[in-house]
């Protein structure tokens, strides 16, 4: 079946203004029909809601349609006024009237010799109309007023881009900047139409807030707050309290995790994905049985192949080594008992759809035609995890440049990938250089909690990561005696400082199971590693032999000319304040001593305060600007600060 063909043709019109040129032939298309047009009237006469886009694309093709040649039909024409009565009806009041008033209207409006199939079609429609949500006929009408509005200006843009590309193979070199400029402004017109009829995304449409339908757009993001599938929560009740407080990864955000080589970021994107799977049944078990949509996460990995994560998705799923399986029998039921996926509307229909690809052989633009055909094969993505960023193949135009860039252009068009398909994104990306030597120097030393340490300095290539990123986190391994610990610290929210947790570590069992808690009354989760572990008081930061500085891993006795004695005389002190004169070294009042370095009185960049063994009931570490500085009891040998 063809989509449609043109009417009459003006062949005296100017074409040479191709920006703001207006179709000048009417259209005439195969769904200008007595079933679709009752369709229509359908829609717009029930009480389901009609966003602005949908209405002006309903408009415009009543507008573009050749009306003389559909008109020879009484039927059609009858239904055509309905709906222009309709569009207007519903641009003014976008709730719609009464069935008495849109009834009375329409009885007013179709007269003889319209009697007839006003009231055995029109008015039997309008009635059935009231009685149900034709969300089904609606989407219907969307997707086909899409097409075909676009086709229609294919069709009527035609001729004029063959011309002027048949222009410019025979032009001369200087009529070719002319013939450019009005072939890129054709091509302009051509794509923002595309963009100003296209229904499938209002990411890029400008809303008013004195706009009739406003309301309506205010209703849609009250409902997409109170949907419970709009936030997917996983088994971990400090991470979904991390992540904010709807408890989950949110649809249309970007979402990052930090980390070392080797140090977790694969296992952390694949118990997310597992964890999705298993804990939000009930949040899209509605959509499922309304659409028949398999809900599925989509899991592409650019590291490991499949083997790895197959049998690491066995083994966080079982909590058994796939090895260890003495049948395939065994297997079976193994995995059928933890994590059966029946599709059935009364179990979990949750899936995920894994994709292994090679390094750099996948693009932002190619994920998306992914995710579009999983569409089609009936398939809905709920959220899509990518391992990792520094994997993904850039930006065509971006071949060859600086990887700082790629990299942030290739968070920004996952982020918009995010928004574009209303699901969240996540992914992993390696710390820099600095940042493993940090990690590494601590841990090294005996001290614990060294994550606490990491800060946007240490994200790997390119902070123009961290801005793209609407949350983020570092997350760290560390090893004391046969214990293994998942340690995690909140980096960028929106929430930050005011919802959720900041920092939390998780005992990891045989390698890469990390129990679940969300059932559970008390959470596993501990806000750091337990004192008495890894050293004897376990203070952040400090090992076996004291105070531990990140930049150096050498200890040393401080030299005589960066030592601080501290008096406790705090009356002298008080006098050199008071005279407003630069405390002199030996008259620092060792309980603030810290508030001394902020000061600005010293000019010494970094030196050690030496003090008595009281000390240790204050703070002993202090980071200001980039220098840390640190304290120190008699006869304690500490790090070069």
């Amino acid at each position: 079946m063809k989509m449609g063909t043109l009417g009459s043709y003006d062949s005296t019109t100017d074409y040479s203004e191709f920006k703001r040129r207006k179709p000048n032939k009417k259209y005439r298309s195969h769904l200008v029909s007595e079933r679709f047009l009752l369709m229509i009237i359908k829609v717009l006469a029930s009480d389901i809601t009609v966003n602005r886009r949908s209405l002006a694309n309903i408009k415009r093709f009543l507008t573009i349609i050749d009306r003389d040649y559909y008109c020879r039909s009484e039927n059609i024409e009858a239904m055509l006024l309905v709906c222009d009565l309709l569009v207007s009806i519903r641009t003014k009041n976008p709730h719609g009237v009464s069935l008495e008033s849109l009834t009375y209207k329409v009885e007013n409006l179709l007269v003889e010799p319209y009697d007839k199939v006003r009231d055995q079609l029109i008015i039997p429609q309008i009635n059935v109309a009231k009685d149900e949500l034709p969300e089904d006929d609606l989407e219907y009408i969307t997707n086909s007023l899409d097409q075909n509005l676009k086709f229609s200006y294919i069709l009527d843009v035609k001729d004029n881009l063959i011309e002027l590309t048949n222009d410019i193979e025979t032009s001369s070199y200087t009529d070719f900047p002319n013939l450019l400029h009005q072939y890129r402004d054709l091509v302009t017109g051509i794509m923002n139409f595309f963009r100003s009829t296209d229904s499938s995304s209002m990411t890029n449409e400008i809303v008013h807030t004195g706009d009739p339908t406003f309301l309506d757009i205010l209703y849609d993001t009250y409902e997409a707050i109170r949907n419970p599938a709009s936030a997917l929560q996983t088994g971990w009740q400090a991470l979904n309290s991390a992540l904010g407080p709807r408890g989950g990864f949110q649809n249309k955000n970007l979402y990052c995790l930090h980390a070392n080589t080797n140090s977790f970021k694969s296992a952390m994107l694949l118990h997310i994905s597992r964890m999705i799977k298993e804990y939000n049944a009930s949040r899209v078990i509605d959509e499922f049985k309304r659409t028949g949509k398999i809900p599925t996460v989509l899991h592409i990995s650019m590291e490991n192949d499949n083997d790895e994560d197959n049998e690491r998705l066995y083994k966080t799923v079982v909590k058994k080594d796939l090895g260890k399986c003495t049948s395939r029998e065994e297997l079976n039921q193994s995995w059928e008992h933890n994590f059966g996926n029946s599709n059935s509307e009364e179990e979990n229909p949750i899936d995920i759809s894994f994709l292994h690809v090679d390094a750099r052989s996948l693009s932002v633009d190619e994920i998306d035609v992914i995710i579009e055909n999983l569409e089609e094969e009936g398939y809905r993505v709920i959220a899509c995890v990518v391992d990792y960023l520094g994997l993904i193949k850039p930006r065509m135009e971006d071949m060859g440049k600086d990887n700082r860039l790629q990299l942030k252009n290739i968070a920004d068009d996952l982020l918009s990938l995010a928004k574009n398909r209303d699901i969240p994104v996540i992914t992993a990306h390696q710390i820099n250089r600095s940042g493993g030597a940090v990690l590494t120097n601590l841990k090294n030393q005996g001290g614990v909690n060294a994550i606490s340490q990491m800060t946007n300095e240490f994200i790997g290539e390119s902070y123009g990561i961290e801005q793209a990123v609407s949350w983020s986190a570092f997350i760290d391994i560390e090893i004391h005696g046969e214990d293994r610990w998942l340690m995690f610290k909140r980096n960028k929210s929106r929430y930050k400082n005011k919802f959720g947790t900041e920092t939390f570590v998780m005992k990891i069992r045989d390698g890469i199971i990390i129990d679940d808690d969300i059932y559970l009354s008390t959470p596993l989760s501990l806000p750091k590693i337990p004192d008495g572990i890894g050293t004897d008081d376990a203070n952040q930061n400090q090992g076996s032999r004291g105070i531990i500085d990140i930049r150096d891993n050498k200890h040393k006795t401080p030299p005589k000319d960066h030592l601080i004695k501290v008096k406790s005389s705090t009356e002298e002190r008080e006098d050199f304040l008071n005279s407003k004169e630069k405390v002199p070294i030996e008259y620092i009042d060792w309980n603030n001593w810290i508030y001394y370095l902020d000061t600005g009185d010293y000019e010494t960049e970094d030196f050690y305060v030496w003090s008595n063994s009281e000390m240790s009931y204050y703070d002993r570490s202090f980071v200001i600007g980039e220098t840390e500085y640190v304290s120190c009891d008699f006869n304690e040998e500490v790090a070069y600060a």
